[in-house]
């Protein structure tokens, strides 16, 4: 199971799971190697403002900056060949109102798409902006994710 902020890379067959609210999740898996992977990202991250250089100084895989890379790294650490990677993406869900001032939903799918774009991985399948948090499931056996869709305590 997944913390906050969590990842996790195996070439072992096992089930990665991970809960998500407003946070986002990135899976990859390399059906050729059997080897998958997940995320749980909190925030995409900033350069700009106060926290910048305790962000950039920590590496902390709670932003997405960091932690799709970390990802990334310990993917082709094991072998893996970009071209064989299939992503899914999954949560981003509106816990409270959506007429939040900070729409850090929209942010964290903006944030993974664009980078998952410019590394050119395509998306295979993305459950994101939901009204309920969500329970995902990687079988890294063979890259099947089940998505469970919770109740929203806050509506």
């Amino acid at each position: 199971m997944l913390p906050i902020g969590g990842l996790y890379v195996t070439d072992q067959p096992m089930i990665i799971r991970t809960v998500l609210g407003s946070c986002i999740s990135v899976t990859l898996f390399d059906g050729t190697l059997k080897i998958g992977g997940m995320n749980h990202i909190v925030l995409p991250g900033s350069f700009v403002g106060n926290g910048a250089y305790k962000m950039l100084d920590e590496k902390d895989p709670r932003y997405g900056v960091f932690s799709i890379e970390k990802l990334l790294y310990e993917m082709k650490s094991l072998g893996v060949k970009k071209e064989n990677i299939e992503a899914k993406i999954y949560g981003a869900s509106f816990m409270g109102t959506k007429n939040q001032s900070i729409n850090i939903q929209s942010q964290n799918v903006d944030f993974v798409k664009a980078f998952l774009n410019m590394v050119n991985i395509d998306i295979k399948e993305e459950v994101v902006m939901q009204d309920e948090p969500l329970k995902i499931s990687l079988d890294t056996s063979n890259g099947s994710t089940e998505v469970i869709k919770l109740k929203n305590e806050h509506q």
